[in-house]
């Protein structure tokens, strides 16, 4: 029951001449070396694969689009509500336009600039706004032409006046 196996150290190359005269194994060694080819490519393949992105450059850092718009726009705080005070309406306007040119991004469009205004409003400012909004009035599309209401409204009547009053007093 000898068995005799010729087997020399292997090498990919001379896989062929290993033989095997064990009765007891009936090895297909054709299936055997079509598995090692197999496994040889795809070892080649995955080293491509592993070498290419290796050398590729590392992917630009993902900024979420809140946290770029952070970013580049200064933090900056609300102004006080305003509650229709006359002596305060150009503080209050002033303070307004400084946000919304401050945050382009934020406050691209006439209804978004018109509602920030409203969501400031308290008061007589606020009771003034709220028809605006129950009827969808056309002011809310048109920031120019709701500020110059709103002005009409709340804003110094009689500016000439006023200016003079100032001047008086200083």
């Amino acid at each position: 029951m000898g068995s005799t196996n010729t087997l020399s150290r292997p090498s990919y190359k001379n896989v062929r001449t290993i033989t095997m005269d064990n009765s007891e194994s009936n090895i297909d060694l054709t299936q055997i070396l079509a598995a090692l080819q197999h496994l040889q490519q795809e070892n080649v393949v995955l080293r491509d694969s592993v070498t290419r992105l290796q050398n590729q450059p590392p992917p630009p850092a993902l900024v979420p689009p809140a946290l770029a718009m952070v970013a580049l726009e200064p933090q900056i705080s609300l102004p006080e509500k305003f509650n229709g005070t006359r002596l305060k309406f150009r503080s209050f306007v002033s303070q307004v336009r400084l946000i919304m040119q401050l945050h382009p991004r934020r406050y691209f469009d006439d209804t978004i600039r018109v509602g920030f205004v409203g969501t400031l409003l308290t008061g007589t400012a606020a009771t003034w706004f709220t028809p605006i909004l129950e009827t969808s009035s056309p002011l809310l599309q048109d920031f120019n032409a709701f500020m110059a209401k709103f002005e009409a409204v709340f804003g110094d009547s009689d500016k000439a006046r006023t200016s003079a009053n100032k001047l008086r007093h200083l």
